[in-house]
């Protein structure tokens, strides 16, 4: 459904542009918009934050959904309001490929009770590829926000007193792996270690540069297997983000130095096992010989190896 549209009036002087420009651009969009291809572009372009309420799935067809939705809805008109000219409201689903490509950058997740409320702003820090947003998520004490508890959710963010929220994949249940599989939740736990000296690889799925790097990074991780300070490291950068990180290419490679977790340092060069391990043993704080390398106990090699075979 369109939203409805409620005729606003000018009430500044009628030859002051700069402020009918501005009372323009701050009514250009009804109270609460609707996402969808024709109306994209033109909220992302007008560069203010978007507050989204993104609706159930089925919520256009189910009658109790659907009720759920004009209830919030109802309220974001009671605030929107109140910030014309500072955030857009608008609505969006999970249904239809834009509305997909959206709830995955703004961290909608798949077990995600709906529906939620999201600001997204962009990051400078970002890129297409790496966080091009930053995300704050409504946490109500019900399902359904109350007036009061979005008007104070959009005034905090206002102020600039809210956390962004990062997305993170579920914890893996276990490490399939000779590599360890970190995700957003696990980053500082494993990465900030300093009882280890971590290498740790930032991919995205699709890249081709990772994909031929992986067999090199296995090995890596097998050989050094039986030097326990070393931690051999990769996440999916396309769905775990990392607050004050900035990637500009895939594959990236960072070390953690044990005694200095604050000055990661990136790895140019031949990505080959032997290039990758002299580069460890140079700057690790744990020292190692390179040219003898400890070797894991038998059992654990076989189990590697095994669950090495079905890691993705």
């Amino acid at each position: 459904a369109q939203p409805q549209l409620t005729p606003v009036l000018f009430e500044g002087a009628a030859d002051d542009m700069g402020e009918f420009d501005k009372f323009v651009n701050a009514n250009r969009f009804p109270l609460v918009s609707v996402f969808d291809p024709n109306t994209a572009s033109r909220m992302f372009d007008d560069g203010r934050p978007l507050v989204f309420l993104v609706k159930e799935r089925g919520a256009d067809s189910d009658p109790a959904k659907l009720q759920t939705q004009k209830q919030l809805e109802s309220v974001a008109r009671k605030v929107a309001g109140e910030f014309r000219g500072q955030v857009l409201f608008a609505v969006t689903g999970i249904e239809s490929p834009h509305e997909k490509r959206l709830a995955d950058m703004i961290g909608i997740e798949e077990e995600e009770k709906l529906p939620a409320v999201r600001i997204v702003t962009s990051n400078p820090g970002g890129h297409g590829h790496w966080m091009p947003a930053l995300k704050y998520k409504l946490q109500a004490k019900a399902q359904l926000p109350t007036e009061h508890e979005l008007r104070r959710f959009i005034t905090s963010f206002t102020l600039n007193t809210l956390e962004p929220y990062f997305k993170s994949e579920p914890k893996p249940e276990y490490q399939a792996g000779p590599v360890t599989v970190v995700v957003g939740s696990t980053f500082k736990q494993i990465v900030f270690d300093r009882r280890k000296d971590v290498l740790i690889e930032f991919y995205a799925p699709w890249c081709g540069h990772c994909r031929k790097l992986e067999p090199a990074f296995k090995d890596l991780a097998r050989k050094l297997a039986g030097v326990p300070s070393v931690v051999i490291a990769k996440i999916d950068a396309t769905r775990n983000e990392i607050p004050d990180m900035q990637i500009r290419a895939y594959p990236t490679l960072l070390f953690y130095p044990a005694n200095n977790k604050n000055a990661p340092e990136e790895f140019v060069g031949d990505r080959s096992t032997e290039n990758l391990i002299n580069f460890l043993a140079e700057k690790a704080t744990f020292k190692f010989d390179p040219q003898n390398l400890p070797q894991k106990k038998q059992r654990d090699n076989l189990e590697d190896g095994l669950l090495a075979e079905i890691e993705l």
